[in-house]
């Protein structure tokens, strides 16, 4: 499992991993991280039981970010506890959860994407009206999920009927969401 947390110095944000087993809980835990900000942006497990966790780092001094990419030595030792690894899926997927959501909750947009690109997602009403963008940005091959408040787009939406456009590469994905008082 992995993230980012508050660093022990109590000055920046490291990259979080730690593993819990399914009977007593926590197994180990560890950060990664320098005196800058350090924010995990995703991870993935390698064929050879480690992980690679990618994410920014900002410098305070040049007030700039930068990528920041992390390889892991393997993270069980033995091989009968190493978990598969994640593979790219197969071909695209767009879902929305919860749906319908209440006006002003949080919503979860999921990709599956076999290569990676840019994600644009833009909110439409029935007319065919783009209400807002939603998300946009880049992400690796496989599964990513980004949270979204509804409120967040700078007005209020409305209940009604909307579709979420999902554009990546040449491939376009449209879910219908409903959005209720």
């Amino acid at each position: 499992m992995g993230g980012y947390s508050y660093s022990s110095t109590g000055m920046s944000f490291d990259f979080y991993l730690l593993e819990v087993d399914r009977t007593d809980g926590l197994e180990w835990q560890t950060t990664y991280g320098s005196e800058m900000l350090e924010e995990m942006m995703d991870m993935i497990l390698t064929s050879d039981g480690g992980c690679i966790m990618v994410g920014l780092t900002f410098t305070k001094i040049l007030h700039d970010t930068d990528l920041y990419i992390i390889k892991t030595e393997p993270l069980t030792l033995d091989p009968q506890e190493r978990p598969e690894p994640l593979l790219p899926p197969e071909s695209f997927s767009f879902r929305v959860y919860p749906n319908p959501p209440e006006a002003a909750s949080i919503m979860f947009l999921e990709y599956q994407m076999p290569v990676a690109g840019s994600v644009h997602v833009d909110l439409y009403d029935l007319r065919g009206r783009r209400v807002s963008t939603v998300a946009e940005q880049y992400f690796p091959a496989g599964i990513h999920t980004v949270e979204w408040s509804i409120g967040s787009t700078g007005s209020a939406i409305p209940a009604g009927v909307y579709f979420l456009k999902m554009n990546c590469n040449e491939t376009q994905l449209i879910e219908k969401l409903v959005i209720l008082q």
